[in-house]
């Protein structure tokens, strides 16, 4: 699928992933986040959802034996 198919409004982005608004337009500063023009509503900024996916899906927690080992040394 082409990126152009994947891509929200920014408030949409955010109710996807449960994250606020300003968190997202944090990342968009940091350039985290590829903004796109939308060509029906240039006052609407588009976010492709891969980035914020990458930026917000839960990751496993390290192993808690890792964990003791470091915090030992």
């Amino acid at each position: 699928m082409a990126v152009r198919d994947q891509l929200v409004p920014i408030e949409e982005a955010g109710r996807r992933f449960g994250v606020p608004y300003r968190t997202l337009r944090k990342r968009v500063v940091d350039q985290t986040i590829r903004t796109f023009c939308n060509d029906r509503d240039r006052r609407v900024t588009l976010v492709a959802l891969d980035d914020v996916a990458a930026l917000f899906t839960p990751r496993p927690t390290a192993n808690p034996q890792e964990v003791d080992t470091l915090s030992a040394a």
